[in-house]
This record gives structure tokens, sequence and C-alpha cells, in this order.
């Protein structure tokens, strides 16, 4: 949901917010560790009324040497059988729909995205509104080769050697709509007194079709056709309602009441498969038809009070709490068709819509009571701190705090009472204490050095074991994930040239506990499970960071750089044989490995090169943006880690003003075309298998 929340993020939050992604994982990559602390603002509303829009079109060239493969969602069912007739309906044949499974080809087609703001202040310019709206739809896609994994390794040549199964060759064809609208209206009462209202509305809908063809390796064997047809509705609301109050000279409050709603729907998700005996056989044969509804509901309820006294010119104490309680429930239906007929133990495929299907078992047709994916949770936090800033000297400021947070998290599924974690019940309670200090050297040049404990929550899905179909593996949640604590120490030299020209310099550590890492759990044969997971050890980062701009005349550059040293020992298994001459198979050894914590890269860079001309109303930025190889996934075994390579990334923007009120804009990303690769650091035997280079 982060894609669709950063649309438009607003934070109203009490003290210093930290915030603290570990592995955010979106299809499949992995966001490199990232911390840091800041405040978000939305844009008031101008003393005179402004219109702004904006209307853009493009292409992704994946399109222009393949057609985009769309389907229609119109037919799709939006509740289940069961959620229709309830869990003792015998669902029928006819209650299902293969309309989607029609796809359309589309050559070229053409991406739109436009915006539109209006705001101004009313009422002798006590009452301020800013209205925005915004709307894209983007069609993309990606050709990618994957190797499906063994769950275990092999022992031959040498000690866990990777193991694969086949080869999947996809091709994604994705169109995304967006739709967001923002309303922020604020009221002066009198000097004394203002109230803010603000209102969201984001929806995302997501139509995303897989064609995927699955060989084994050497190219022998059945060969599998899948489509994967995915609608997805996502929506959002917020309202929040905040408010200032000088109370007296000295004493200052602020609140903020928020409540939001977050649904996603996934209804009729249709595996369609069919497969030839072999690569060279004419005949294609029809498997059973998996159709699943999926949604789920999140509800977040927030309160905020904070109070600031002023002892003194130069001395304050602020004071604060907060309330938040958020629910979610989720619910899943499957029902899986057979093909299997009278007569005929299969039947040839000439077309989704000639397929005959039944319910074989004749319990099929029931839904599945005992599904860990039905379930409910809440989430409670109940936090407050006291802070102090005290300025010395007119040059040294120093400011320090302590949080105070208690969570408590519950959650309670359909799965059977004979199976472990079912039901789950967490609490813990954090003292997060801080220290910041802030030494002015001079007019432009500052010193800062800071420290600052840190919390990361695992979200309440994350926690349910319960397995799901992802886009590579199954996945599932764990119950015994832990939370994750982390000590920040922060050393910055910053000096602000002028307007246009900074440099800023700085190093930092980090001791984190409980780091949230997603791996794989071997469940026995050739089967895993992709899960969050906690190291058995505490992990630590260090490095450090360079930012800088510098503009003559017309031209600029400007860029950042961090290197991160990140480190973390966990124990790896090792399967192998025994070295004396009747090469027995042995059974797991296991040994501590020192690496770095998944989705975290040594180096990170970005350089961009700008031209601005206000004169002419003329811009332009070529970017470029390095990331270092890092650790994709988390093996249990010595060595078999997934790591993505090193990429980079071009992009090109600029902007043209060609009347006082229009202008004309251009933006291209990804410019060189630049692929993704994951890779096990491992020797191979995969020579002569697609997409294999390199036998180390």
């Amino acid at each position: 949901f982060l894609e669709l929340l950063l649309h438009c993020l607003v934070i109203e939050a009490c003290g210093i917010l930290v915030f603290h992604f570990l592995c955010f994982k979106v299809n499949y990559l992995t966001l490199d560790t990232v911390y840091f602390t800041l405040s978000l603002v939305m844009k008031n509303a101008p003393d005179h009324l402004t219109i702004n829009g904006n209307i853009a079109t493009g292409i992704n060239d994946i399109f222009l040497t393949r057609s985009f493969s769309g389907f229609s969602h119109s037919g799709v069912n939006f509740k289940s059988p069961s959620e229709l007739h309830g869990t003792s309906y015998a669902a029928k044949v006819s209650d299902f729909t293969v309309s989607q499974l029609n796809f359309t080809p589309v050559s070229a087609p053409l991406n739109v995205i436009a915006g539109l703001s209006i705001g101004n202040r009313i009422m002798k310019k006590k009452l301020g509104y800013m209205i925005a709206g915004s709307y894209s739809r983007q069609y993309r896609g990606s050709n990618t080769l994957f190797y499906e994994p063994n769950g275990q390794p092999g022992v031959d040549p040498s000690p866990n050697t990777p193991l694969f199964l086949y080869t999947h060759n996809r091709q994604y064809s994705q169109l995304q709509s967006r739709l967001g609208v923002h309303a922020k209206f604020d009221y002066e009462i009198n000097p004394n007194h203002k109230i803010n209202l603000y209102l969201l509305f984001l929806q995302l809908g997501d139509n995303q079709n897989r064609a995927d063809v699955i060989t084994g390796l050497g190219g022998t064997g059945e060969v599998d056709y899948r489509n994967r047809v995915v609608f997805q509705r996502k929506n959002l609301y917020n309202a929040n309602i905040s408010g200032s109050d000088r109370i007296s000279e000295k004493l200052h409050a602020d609140w903020t009441l928020s409540y939001s709603v977050a649904t996603s729907k996934t209804p009729d998700w249709v595996d369609l498969v069919y497969f030839r005996d072999s690569a060279s056989s004419p005949n294609l044969w029809a498997s059973p038809l998996t159709h699943i509804w999926t949604h789920n509901q999140d509800q977040d309820r927030s309160a905020y009070l904070n109070l600031t006294y002023k002892v003194a010119k130069n001395f304050e104490i602020k004071a604060g709490g907060q309330y938040r309680y958020k629910d979610r429930n989720n619910f899943y239906n499957d029902y899986t068709l057979s093909t299997v007929i009278a007569g005929q133990s299969r039947q040839p495929f000439n077309g989704v819509n000639n397929i005959v299907y039944s319910f074989r078992p004749a319990y099929a047709a029931y839904a599945d009571t005992t599904n860990p994916l039905n379930y409910t949770a809440n989430e409670s936090v109940t936090a407050g701190y006291l802070e102090a800033k005290v300025l010395l000297m007119d040059r040294l400021q120093i400011m320090g705090g302590v949080r105070a947070e208690i969570t408590h998290q519950y959650y309670f599924s359909q799965l059977s009472v004979t199976l472990p974690g079912k039901t789950g019940t967490i609490q813990y309670t954090d003292l997060l204490p801080s220290l910041h200090f802030k030494y002015r050297l001079t007019e432009t040049e500052n010193l800062r050095l800071s420290y600052f404990a840190g919390i990361s929550r695992p979200n309440l899905f994350e926690l349910i074991p319960a397995p799901i179909s992802g886009d590579f593996y199954t996945e599932a949640g764990n119950p015994n994930l832990k939370h994750t604590t982390s000590d920040n120490l922060d050393f910055r030299y910053e000096n602000y040239l002028n307007t246009t020209d900074h440099l800023l310099a700085g190093v930092f550590y980090k001791h984190i506990q409980n780091p949230i890492e997603y791996g794989f759990v071997y469940q026995g044969g050739s089967n895993f499970i992709y899960e969050p997971t906690n190291p058995q050890n505490n992990a630590s980062n260090y490095g450090l960071e360079l930012a800088f701009s510098k503009f003559i005349h017309k031209w600029g550059i400007s860029g950042n750089y961090s290197y991160t040293h990140s480190e973390v020992t966990t124990t790896k298994a090792v399967y192998g044989r025994f070295s004396y001459p009747s090469g027995q198979i042995s059974p797991l050894t296991f040994v501590n490995q020192t690496r770095p914590l998944q989705g975290q890269a040594d180096h990170i860079g970005n350089l961009s090169l700008l031209f601005k001309d206000t004169k002419a109303g003329f811009d332009a930025q070529l970017s470029f943006v390095y990331t270092g190889k890092r650790i994709s996934v988390v093996s249990q075994y010595l060595g078999l880690d997934y790591w993505q390579r090193a990429t980079s990334q071009l992009d090109f923007s600029t902007e043209k003003k060609i009347a006082r009120h229009w202008s004309v804009f251009l933006k291209a990303t990804n410019i060189l075309n630049n692929h993704l690769y994951q890779d096990i650091l491992h020797t191979n035997n995969l020579k002569g298998n697609p997409g294999e280079t390199d036998p180390s």
C-alpha cells in the first residue's frame, strides 16, 4: 500500500517522527534500509485565487516490441458464492465466469496523467481552501526469466549446490489507474486560535495479466502455460481535523483527530492453466481452473495532543501524547473447478470458453471454513513524550526528550485449533530517548550531533501464519515475528552557502535489535515458504553520507552519496557428503555467517546535471541513480542468498514556459533500458540453459 499512500502523504505527529523501512518488498524488489526523520506539512491556501493544471501522455516502449495483453473486468463478480449465499452453499459452475480470460492485444497504448488544483483565501482572508485532484492511467509491462528453485539444495558436486526445477518465461501486462482527491480548509477564528480540516480520497485500480510458460530444465517433460488474471481495487479515505491554540503568551497547544479507512478488493482472481505433454507434442490439455476472492479493510482512529510551554526566551518544554487504534479484517475464499469428465481422464484445450468444468470431488463446491487467511486483527498504540529545547549563547541548541510507547496487537484466524498460530496476542512497551545538539559555527554553517531510539512494528498481516501464492513463491506471515528497535547516532556538518548551493557531510552508526528480513523457510521435499523473520543476532549499520549542490550561472550540479557497512551474523545450514569414500550424505550441519542485512547496498548515489534559465522559463535535468548490489532474499543455506546486481538508471526531464499561464514538459525514465538481475553466487551446472552466461 506504500505506493498508493505516497500518492499523497500527510503526516501529523507529536515530537520527532522516525520512519524505519526495513526491506519493504515491491514486486520482489527490496528497498534499501532507510532511516530518516522528517516533518511533512500540507501546502497552505494562497492569498489569491490560484489555479494549476497539467496533462500529459506518453508510452512505455516495451509495447513497441510486443502487444499489451488486456482484459475486461466488467463481468467479474465482486462477491464469491459463499459471500452471497453462505458457507453451507454448494457452488454451481454457472456461478463462475471466464469472460476475463478473453484477452485483447493492444499495440502501443498511450498513458494519461492529469492534475488540477485550486486555492484561495476568502471571508476577509480568514478561510483558506486548497482542493486538488489527480488522475493517471499507465500501461506497464515486463519480460522476465525466472528459475524456480528446489526447496533443498543438492550435495554434488559440492555442498549446497543450488537445484532448480523449471524455468518460467513471463510476460506481464499491467494497467494501473489512479485517482486522488484532496481538500484542505483552514480557518482563523482569531489570532490565537486556528483550525484545519483535511479530507482525502485515493483509488488505485490494477489489472494484471501474467502469461507464464513453464518448462522443465533441459527442455524435457511437460510444458505448462499459465495465465494469472488479477484485478485489484484499493481505496483510501481520510478525514483529519486539527487545531492550534495560544492559551497564553507562554502556553501553546496543538491537537489532531484523524480517521482513516483503507480497503483492498481482489475479486475473482483466476489462474488458467493448460499444458503439452512435451515441447514437441501438438496437443494441448486443460487443467483445473482456480477462482479466488480476497479482500480486506483497515480502520485507523488517532488522537494527538501537544503542549508547548515557553519557560524563557531561549528555553521551552513540550509534552504530549497519542492514542491510535486500528483494526483489520481479511476475507479469503477459493474454488477449484475440475476438467475431468465422464469417460475421459482429461480434456483437450481449445479455448477457455469451450472447456466443460465440474466439481470433483463434490465437496470442492463448498467454502473452506478453516482457511487462516480469514482473520480479524487489531493494534492499539498509547504513547506520551516529554521534550525540552534550550538555546545557549545564541549558538548551541540542545533538544532532548523521551517517548514511551505501549503496543498491543491481537489476531484471530479460522485456522484449525489443532494447528499452532490460530490466535496471537503480542504486547510490549518501549522507552525511546533522544538527544540532539546543533551548534551554529557561522551564519551559514552548523554542526549537528544526534542520538535517538527508533521502533518499527510488524504489519498485522505479517503475523498471520497463512500461506498465499505470491508472484514468485508461496508467502506467509510469521506469528513469532518480533518488532524492531534501533539506537541511532548521527554527526553532520552542513554549510548552506547561498540559496542554491550547499554542502552536507555526515557519519552515522545504528545498532538494530530484531531486524526484519524476508527469506526462505524450508518445509520439506521441494517445498518452502517465503516469510518475514528475525535473525538470531542483532545487526549494525555504519557509514558516511555526502550531499552537495553547486550552480555557476545557469548550470548546476547536485548529488548525494552514502556508504553503508551493514552487518548481521546468522546461522546457515550446510548440506553435503561426508569426506570418506563411501560418500554418504551428511545430516545438516550449521555454521555462522556474517553478511549484510537484506536489502542494504554498500553504495548508493545520485548525480544530477541541471540547467535553469528563469528569464526564459526553461529548466532541464539529467539524473543518474546508482544502487550497489544487495541481498534480495535470505536463504537458510550457506552461500545461497539471492543477490540483486548493482543497478543504475538514467532519467531526463525538461520544462519550458511558453506563455504567461502555459508551459510544456517532457519526462523520460530508464533511458538506457537497464535490466534487473538476481543471482545466487554459487557455482552452477546450468550451462546451456536460457539466460545462463557465467558458471560462477
